[in-house]
Formats: structure tokens, C-alpha cells, sequence
């Protein structure tokens, strides 16, 4: 079995990415698609446009796969969003393998019926931002200060010890 790397930069659980991954990597070594990687880097980001489908890129030869993902969690035509993205993985596989889309054939990207269409990728839950007290904001400022007359501190006891070098070597240069 091969490994993934997932660098997962969307609010989708990577467990159930790397899940559906893994699930695409079995049907691609079963149909003979044989992966000469043994781990394959797969980086999960947003598209920038806001279509609602997936896409991605890979480049030959190579094991690296980036998984451009929507917010809007769309399908291709019958397709599920967990599908549509198992099938652009599978697309983004054969790069990786050497294949131009000249080169590719089309059937084995249509059946992805190992794919349930109720398979799930969960969302994460947005972190809810707390507003900040004034007491927050007093004891933020506080540390701050704090950090600010440590520094001074520092400053101040590097002139002295700069001023007394400065004299030690004013006597040194009167007794010459």
C-alpha cells in the first residue's frame, strides 16, 4: 500500500480526505495503474474562483498532487463532491505517472462507482473568535510594558558598562 502525505490547508478533516485518497490509490493499483512512488504528496488548498467545483494540477513524472478545493462542496453533474474530487485525484494520478491528457484514457476516469455517493468529508467547525475585554486588552498591554522595561533594563546596563570602559581607558591613555 502506498503512503500519503497530506498538507491539508482547507477546513475538510483530513482523516476523511486521506481516507478517500487512499481509497483512489487502491482502485488505481487495481486497474494496473501501477504507482512507481511510494508515497505520494497531495496538498489540499481552495480554489480561488468561486465556481463550487474541484480541480488540481500535477506535474510529470513526479510525486506531488495539488488538490484544488471549493468552499461550496459542488459535484460534476451526477457526480458527488467526494467524487468529483476521487475522480480529478485519479486525473492528477496518471500525471504523476507520465500521462499528457493525449495519452490518458477517458474510460477509466468515468467509473468511480467504488466511491459511495454519501461518502463523507466533514468540515471542521470555525474556531469562534472571543471577543476581547478591557481587562484582556489591560493585562495584554501590561505584558507588553513589562517586556518594554526589561529591554530598557538591558540598555541601560550596557551604557553604564560602555561608560566605564570609555573612563577605564581615558586613565590608561593619560598614564601613557
Amino acid at each position: 500500500m502506498k503512503t500519503i502525505k497530506l498538507d491539508n490547508r482547507t477546513h475538510y478533516f483530513s482523516k476523511d480526505l486521506n481516507k478517500l485518497f487512499a481509497l483512489v490509490l487502491k482502485e488505481y493499483k487495481r486497474l494496473n495503474f501501477d504507482f512507481k512512488f511510494k508515497t505520494v504528496n497531495v496538498k489540499c488548498i481552495y480554489r480561488k474562483t468561486k465556481d463550487g467545483f474541484c480541480g488540481g494540477y500535477a506535474y510529470y513524472n513526479n510525486n506531488f498532487v495539488c488538490m484544488k478545493l471549493s468552499k461550496e462542496r459542488r459535484g460534476y453533474g451526477t457526480d458527488s463532491f467526494a467524487q468529483a474530487i476521487a475522480r480529478t485525484f485519479h486525473h492528477e494520478l496518471d500525471h504523476c505517472k507520465g500521462l499528457s491528457h493525449g495519452n490518458m484514457k477517458a474510460e477509466h476516469h468515468r467509473d468511480i462507482s467504488y466511491v459511495a455517493p454519501d461518502f463523507l468529508i466533514r468540515e471542521k467547525k470555525p474556531a469562534v473568535k472571543l471577543k476581547k475585554t478591557p481587562d484582556h486588552k489591560v493585562t495584554v498591554l501590561l505584558e507588553r510594558k513589562k517586556k518594554w522595561e526589561s529591554k530598557l533594563k538591558r540598555c541601560k546596563n550596557a551604557i553604564t558598562k560602555i561608560e566605564r570602559q570609555v573612563k577605564y581607558y581615558e586613565k590608561k591613555k593619560q598614564t601613557v
